[in-house]
């Protein structure tokens, strides 16, 4: 209410009866700038501050709702209200009555581009700020109370549940904050139109019912559907969606194959050791998998000494003396793909 108060009599002495006060008393130039810029941020600070108490209020954990008090909400206003008093005491400085013609007076910022662009980007980026933490804030009570509809009759009385004034109050500032919403964004709207927006000296406007009409009824129907169908309805806010991923059999350690097996070998009778880097997987089959190895194995050339010449003699004994000896170097035949299937 003083913010419109202090906007609107300005706005209808000026528009309504053609009375420049403000352009003609340093006194009026300046307590009508600065009342308009510090209600401008104050309102807004006020309903955020509502909100988070909202917030408190509406949350089921015990230490949270404490912070819901009047000593903690006046402190805040003081403190919010005090920021914002030092915060725009630049307009009391730089806002005067400025000369523009030698017959003309304007009530205007002091002619510094500098200056104007900060009081435009600094108002913009306040707002948008506003604007975000509105939004935000509405979501998450909409969210607590929507869980406190969704707790059975059963379970209520084990949880805090919110009296018929806290509602009475979270409804109100639901609509006090969808309206600053809405005027938030025309105004942002406006600003940046302003500020990004390259126009020529020369402009014409066509007035035409049914393009605005239109115009507007799309805008109207773009934001029903966000808020109210994807917001409200649908819980955007809350989707997510599931991994999806697969198995994989990893095998590990060596395999030992005895060469008597008859459906890897058919003259042979040796045994082999399968290493892990030998091992191919395929893709899994149903209930069953394959193990595909390869062995590569190299006549008259050699690897060191024979690794596995050693006390379990599972190489070296007296059937194959003649192929490997303990401390000799390891013989190596022809490459062999072999098959084996696990199940």
């Amino acid at each position: 209410m003083c913010y419109i108060n202090s906007t609107t009599i300005g706005l209808i002495l000026i528009n309504g009866f053609n009375v420049y006060l403000h352009n003609y008393n340093n006194f009026l130039c300046k307590t009508y700038f600065y009342s308009a810029f510090l209600f401008d941020t104050l309102s807004p600070t006020i309903l955020i501050l509502a909100s988070v108490d909202r917030l408190l209020i509406s949350s089921q954990n015990v230490d949270t709702r404490l912070y819901s008090s009047k000593r903690l909400a006046y402190f805040s206003i003081t403190l919010n209200t005090l920021f914002w008093i030092i915060f725009n005491s630049h307009i009391l400085i730089k806002v005067s009555v400025q000369q523009n013609s030698p017959t003309n007076y304007i009530c205007y910022y002091n002619f510094s581009k500098f200056y104007i662009n900060f009081v435009a980007y600094s108002s913009t980026i306040i707002h948008i700020a506003f604007f975000l933490l509105m939004i935000i804030l509405c979501m998450l009570t909409f969210k607590n109370v929507r869980f406190m509809r969704t707790v059975p009759h059963g379970k209520r009385h084990h949880i805090r549940s919110m009296t018929n004034r806290d509602f009475q109050l979270l409804r109100c500032l639901f609509v006090q904050d969808i309206l600053f919403i809405i005027f938030v964004n025309a105004c942002l709207s406006s600003v940046s139109n302003v500020l990004f927006t390259y126009s020529t000296v020369k402009l014409i406007k066509v007035p035409h019912t049914s393009i605005a009409l239109v115009h507007r009824l799309l805008q109207l129907l773009i934001f029903v559907y966000i808020i109210g169908y994807i917001v409200i309805w649908k819980k955007g806010y809350q989707q997510f969606q599931e991994p999806h991923g697969t198995s994989i059999i990893k095998v590990k350690g060596i395999a030992r194959v005895d060469g008597n097996n008859t459906f890897f070998y058919t003259s042979d009778a040796k045994k082999y050791i399968w290493d892990t880097p030998e091992y191919e997987l395929p893709p899994l089959e149903n209930n069953a998998f394959f193990i595909a190895t390869r062995q590569t194995i190299t006549y008259n050339q050699t690897q060191s000494i024979c690794p596995t010449a050693l006390a379990d003699k599972s190489f070296c004994n007296d059937q194959n003396k003649t192929l490997c000896k303990t401390d000799e170097p390891t013989s190596s035949t022809f490459e062999i793909i072999k098959l084996m299937k696990m199940i």
